[in-house]
């Protein structure tokens, strides 16, 4: 599956768990969503209100990648804001995290945007 994401246009980033998206876009409130292992996702979430999901197997990765993430929006002009969305403790910018974003963002074809 190939898809493009243009960075700047990007509004909102959030990272949940796989489980707690899977719940807030079905149409049946009532249904349970349980995966294993845990993933989860960072959702990078454009102003018509269509999301892309990138997943992780660790939620401190996908917090990384998604503080990286606001910072490569705004080096492409843009103003995105970044919620952790379920109970997940505030990291700083680590260098060592970007080689991962980096691979992530390769796999999904996105390294040119940035």
């Amino acid at each position: 599956m190939d898809w493009t994401l243009r960075l700047k246009t990007v509004q909102s980033i959030l990272v949940m768990s796989r489980e707690q998206s899977a719940r807030i876009a079905s149409a049946n409130k009532a249904l349970t969503f349980r995966t294993v292992p845990p993933v989860f996702v960072l959702q990078a979430i454009q102003p018509d209100h269509n999301y892309t999901e990138l997943p992780f197997s660790n939620r401190d990765e996908a917090i990384l990648a998604a503080e990286h993430m606001v910072r490569a929006v705004k080096l492409c002009g843009g103003q995105a804001s970044f919620t952790p969305v379920e109970d997940t403790p505030s990291r700083s910018l680590h260098s060592r995290s970007l080689p991962l974003l980096l691979q992530k963002l390769r796999q999904a074809k996105l390294v040119g945007a940035i």
